[in-house]
């Protein structure tokens, strides 16, 4: 019994069906890498030029964009935490890109040495 998504080297028909979900699956990876890094370097944006409120006694920072305001002591903490938990992500699915591309690379030299 064969299990599902696997063609063997000789069934023509299915090998392009798991080249195609192959590309699927790499072309998701890369989708969410592209929004990971964007989403990063929003943040990253947001955190440079937040400007600090003339108001020195309550010591807020105004987000741009209108996200709201936030006291300073707690702005760069924060920033940095999810800084720091975006750019794990990143790597995280930057690895998963090349975990699938090379994957999917190994499954079209395989058909390709067969000669199929």
């Amino acid at each position: 019994m064969r299990r599902k998504g696997i063609a063997k080297m000789s069934d023509n028909q299915e090998i392009p069906t798991l080249v195609k979900e192959f590309a699927d699956c790499v072309s998701t990876q890369v989708r969410a890498l592209n929004r990971i890094w964007l989403l990063t370097l929003f943040v990253a944006l947001v955190i440079v030029i937040a400007p600090l409120e003339n108001n020195p006694d309550d010591n807020l920072r105004e987000l741009p964009f209108q996200l709201g305001k936030v006291k300073e002591n707690y702005f760069y903490p924060i920033s940095c935490l999810l800084l720091s938990v975006l750019i794990v992500s990143f790597a995280t699915s930057h690895a998963q890109a090349i975990r699938a591309t090379k994957l999917a690379q190994k499954v079209v030299n395989r058909f390709r040495s067969s000669g199929v």
